[in-house]
């Protein structure tokens, strides 16, 4: 069996950056560009590395670069329109999401990120449409399950709302958005009960919260 997904650098600080290891991603990064400059993975991790750091220029300047190396590369779309998103760019942003949708159907986080920009701009139809997209190629995304609930509590349709909540919550219990909007369904819907232990829940992992603070007591009061 091949161990090419394991071994591969790219993958390797791309694990890293996803569990919060930035300086072991940037080390793998910088170690693949001082190999090969033109190496479009590393040029694109780096600029990840940098949007992540709050530079959003450097990080532009390098997707861009990454894209022109590979034209035909989702994930380099893909990051070049996470940059634009993050510029403010939503028209920009949106062509590149398409864009890498052509070139990789599959790519989850493309249709994700599609979904936020058709959601900021009240298309919320189309946006869920996306999210379920997103959702059935990584169901074990709590991301994308708590965006869709959003959308669906945004759309008046609770019970499809707190399935999403309950859905992201089973995937990550330490959700506290997730619990802190599952216990305002629950409060609107008259589950008092259930929206205190959830905000319980929720104040057990983020205790300094103060909207968890201000929302149990809220929920507590009408108990």
């Amino acid at each position: 069996m091949s161990t090419a997904a394991t071994t591969d650098p790219a993958d390797i600080a791309a694990r890293h950056l996803s569990q919060g290891r930035v300086s072991a991603a940037q080390s793998v990064y910088s170690d693949m560009a001082a190999r090969n400059p033109n190496d479009p993975r590393a040029i694109g991790g780096l600029g990840a590395i940098a949007l992540r750091n709050g530079d959003v220029t450097r990080a532009m300047d390098l997707f861009t670069r990454a894209s022109r190396l590979a034209p035909r590369d989702a994930q380099a779309m893909l990051n070049l329109g996470v940059g634009y998103q993050a510029g403010g760019k939503a028209e920009e942003a949106e062509a590149c999401f398409r864009r890498a949708i052509e070139l990789d159907s599959s790519l989850a986080s493309a249709h994700g990120n599609l979904a936020s920009l058709l959601a900021a701009r009240g298309e919320r139809e189309a946006a869920s449409a996306s999210l379920e997209t997103a959702i059935s190629l990584a169901p074990k995304s709590s991301e994308f399950r708590y965006n869709h609930a959003n959308l669906m509590l945004a759309r008046r349709q609770h019970g499809a709302a707190i399935a999403g909540y309950e859905a992201a919550i089973a995937l990550n219990p330490d959700h506290v958005a997730a619990r802190n909007n599952l216990a305002l369904v629950f409060k609107q819907t008259g589950r008092m009960e259930e929206a205190a232990h959830q905000l319980a829940e929720a104040r057990m992992r983020e205790p300094g919260n103060p909207e968890i603070q201000i929302n149990l007591a809220d929920v507590l009061g009408h108990l």
